[in-house]
């Protein structure tokens, strides 16, 4: 899109920024009152000043920046702000002129929910247009990359599987290895970094290189064009990393745990309010089971253990005991089908009914739902030496069931592929992902596998 384009595209985006918002208060006036909005001329021009007021704010806090090579969260949250900034402004100016009593608040709660879903439906209906668009070839920008050859050939695969991006390679500058990759035949190898004709240069470089940024800006700096650096991070196993900023300066965050913010806010409500509604549910169960453990077992009905969860804290976790008082002890890893139990401690630990009792460390806030599942605190001092990124598993609350145990990792089974798909759930981690995981989990119980 050319620079013209683009100053259309956001006069075009304002004018349909104003229309909803004036729009949705016209819209919430006739549902709240039942009346037309038009039959009162000050309540109009309230929503048509709101409605050019709220483009303004949107203008300084920059939501009508590009989207190309965004984070879409980013760009709703920033809109979120807007709108919070609108209301501020909105009920102030209303306080200060002493015209609160003239307009009724739930009216413009009303109007101002409605426009905020009508600006996020607009930008999603947008970017789905554009998607298809780009990934017909249109609407591209042309970029140069320079750098290293094994970083330049990652991101230009990338690109290529995902075309909606909108970016496109029409030039490479490598310092080496030019023939080792088959790079598209219409893409053209620059040697002077002053010959550049593209939209944007991107700078590939591994971190073991970065020293070399400082001389390639230097040189790029003689080019009108933007300039982005994109750090190859293949050499290291890192976790949600990204770019933030603290106090003016940049920070790289390598190893991150993602319950952050909004995450761990919905994380929470939702291991509170099912955990609830399961003891509620399963209560005349883990009643029957904690008297046939008496019957079968004996006391005590329930098995205690120190486990390590969220940042390595301790905590007890509880479990219905399935095996005798003298074994439940034995920590020997790999051995746990060879401890001598009954046919009813296989049963419960086949179905996996033993691990109710969890609930209560859910409710207690040690333990969630789905998360990498607990280890004993020896076990973990000694697989952090021996497994790589061991420890990153402990970046989320362990839970009572996880992406690992659903394909078929539990107890004694491959540790190296259990924390793989340990990481796995915490680089992806989403609301989706746990209730997936808890209706796997559900019909595994129901319908258990033979060993």
């Amino acid at each position: 899109m050319t620079h013209h384009l683009a100053r259309y595209s956001v006069i075009l985006t304002q004018l349909a920024d104003i229309f909803i918002i004036f729009f949705s208060g016209v819209l919430c006036f006739l549902l709240y009152f039942q009346e037309s909005i038009f039959k009162s001329g000050n309540d109009a021009w309230l929503v048509m000043t709101t409605a050019v007021a709220s483009v303004i704010i949107f203008s300084f806090i920059n939501v009508y920046d590009t989207w190309r090579g965004k984070v879409r969260v980013a760009l709703v949250a920033r809109l979120s702000r807007g709108y919070c900034y609108v209301a501020l402004l909105l009920f102030s100016t209303l306080f200060l002129c002493k015209l609160g009593d003239h307009y009724a608040r739930g009216w413009l709660i009303l109007w101002l929910t409605f426009a905020f879903i009508g600006t996020v439906l607009l930008r999603i209906a947008v970017y789905r247009v554009l998607h298809h668009v780009r990934v017909r070839g249109w609407n591209k920008r042309s970029v140069a990359l320079v750098g290293n050859a094994d970083s330049c050939w990652s991101v230009l695969q990338s690109l290529q599987h995902a075309p909606h991006t909108g970016f496109h390679v029409t030039a490479l500058r490598l310092d080496d290895r030019i023939d080792a990759y088959p790079f598209p035949e219409n893409t053209a190898f620059i040697a002077d970094n002053l010959t550049f004709v593209c939209d944007e240069i991107w700078i590939c470089l591994p971190l073991r290189e970065s020293y070399r940024l400082e001389a390639l800006l230097r040189q790029l700096s003689l080019l009108a064009v933007d300039i982005r650096y994109l750090p190859d991070m293949s050499d290291f196993r890192l976790m949600n990393y990204q770019l933030s900023s603290i106090a003016n300066h940049y920070v790289f965050d390598l190893n991150c745990s993602p319950m952050r913010g909004l995450p761990r806010i919905l994380k929470w409500l939702e291991d509170k309010i099912i955990a609830v509604l399961m003891m509620i549910v399963f209560l005349p169960v883990m009643l029957m089971v904690a008297l046939m453990v008496f019957i079968f077992l004996g006391r005590p009905i329930f098995f205690r253990q120190e486990r390590l969860s969220w940042n390595g804290k301790p905590f007890v976790m509880y479990k219905f005991r399935s095996m005798p008082v003298n074994q439940q002890h034995d920590a020997v890893w790999g051995q746990a089908d060879q401890k001598t139990t009954s046919l009813f401690g296989k049963f419960l630990r086949r179905s996996n009914l033993d691990e109710l009792p969890q609930l209560w460390n859910v409710l207690r806030g040690e333990m969630s739902l789905v998360g990498p599942r607990p280890e004993q605190t020896h076990y973990v001092e000694q697989f952090k030496y021996e497994i790589p990124n061991y420890m990153q598993k402990h970046m989320m609350k362990a839970g009572m069931t996880g992406w690992a145990q659903v394909h078929g990792f539990r107890g004694d089974t491959d540790l190296r592929k259990r924390i793989e798909y340990d990481l796995w759930y915490i680089e992806n981690w989403s609301l989706w992902l746990d209730f997936k995981i808890l209706y796997l989990t559900a019909r595994q119980m129901i319908l258990p596998k033979k060993s």
